[in-house]
């Protein structure tokens, strides 16, 4: 096992490399002068001598390929840079680092909360196939799955923060804040999650080793927690580990509706603004994290399933 997570982290180095490449190049194709962008947020007029001093200053007057590879150089040194907008104006990386907690911790709760829901749900729809529950679900899986959060975020925030006066309307702080985005990300995973539980447990209950539980008479509840959801736990493992790296992603969408202090408002605040080294830090630490996160699953898997082997 030791040997197969250290292959999978010298291959980290290339895919991240590749990302960093294609984000860098993604980022001189849209389009508006940065310099020119960025001196209006300083309420400094862009003539043609500010315009020069500054691309000097920011060595955006190097061609695309030395640029990056002095950002390249900076990276392995521990070092992605400063910001160029002034409304940070400071280094890279503990603004990256300070930021990347709060999208972790949105994360994390959104996929505990999709997981507590899914999975008495699945079970259940299992066990009572083709009754009331089982078509429920169903029905509720298709609409969680439909629903996009950019629709979902304000719909909840208008019911529960301007209606009902319950919770808040964005920023972070105690819980109280972290319900609406949580749950903004985590019903449409919870929906998936749903039905991968529910399609898990109807496989491992139509095995012959629950045939020989029960003939042994071991108790029902038995069956289904301890043997049944045993088995059905492999694809929600994997499937949960590619959720995370999803609502990383669907985070920005939601950062961005609450004013969620995360990473992926920061990364929109960012391209917006220009500030090529903060959404090069931004991108560069979401791979790293997702990147992460499959090696995790797939670790937890072998340990889930003692017949899956990575090192033979």
């Amino acid at each position: 096992m030791l040997s197969y997570a250290a292959r999978r982290l010298v291959l980290m180095v290339p895919t991240l490399l590749g990302i960093s490449i294609l984000a860098f190049s993604l980022l001189h194709l849209v389009p508006g002068d940065p310099a020119e962008i960025l001196l209006r947020q300083q309420g400094v007029v862009p003539t043609p001598e500010a315009l020069e001093g500054f691309r000097t200053a920011a060595g955006l007057n190097e061609p695309l390929a030395l640029q990056y590879l002095h950002w390249l150089n900076s990276a392995i040194h521990g070092d992605l840079g400063r910001s160029l907008a002034v409304s940070y104006g400071r280094p890279v990386l503990p603004e990256v680092l300070s930021r990347l907690a709060a999208t972790l911790e949105l994360a994390s709760a959104s996929l505990a909360f999709a997981i507590l829901i899914s999975l008495p749900l699945g079970i259940l729809s299992a066990v009572r196939r083709g009754s009331w529950l089982d078509k429920s679900l169903l029905l509720g899986s298709a609409l969680g799955t439909a629903m996009p959060a950019f629709w979902l975020g304000p719909l909840l925030m208008l019911t529960f923060s301007l209606y009902l006066g319950w919770l808040p309307v964005c920023g972070r702080g105690g819980l109280e804040h972290l319900i609406l985005p949580a749950l903004t990300l985590g019903i449409g995973a919870a929906a998936l999650t749903s039905k991968v539980v529910q399609a898990g447990m109807i496989d491992a209950l139509e095995e012959n080793f629950i045939l020989a539980a029960r003939a042994k008479g071991l108790p029902e509840e038995c069956i289904i927690l301890k043997h049944a959801l045993r088995n059905a736990l492999l694809p929600l493992v994997t499937v949960s580990g590619l959720q995370f790296g999803w609502l990383l992603e669907g985070a920005v969408f939601v950062e961005v509706i609450f004013t969620w202090p995360g990473l992926g408002k920061l990364l929109v605040d960012s391209i917006f603004s220009r500030d090529f080294p903060m959404v090069q830090g931004c991108v560069l630490f979401i791979s790293l994290v997702f990147v992460l996160v499959n090696l995790a699953v797939d670790i937890l898997y072998s340990w889930i399933d003692p017949r899956v082997r990575y090192d033979r």
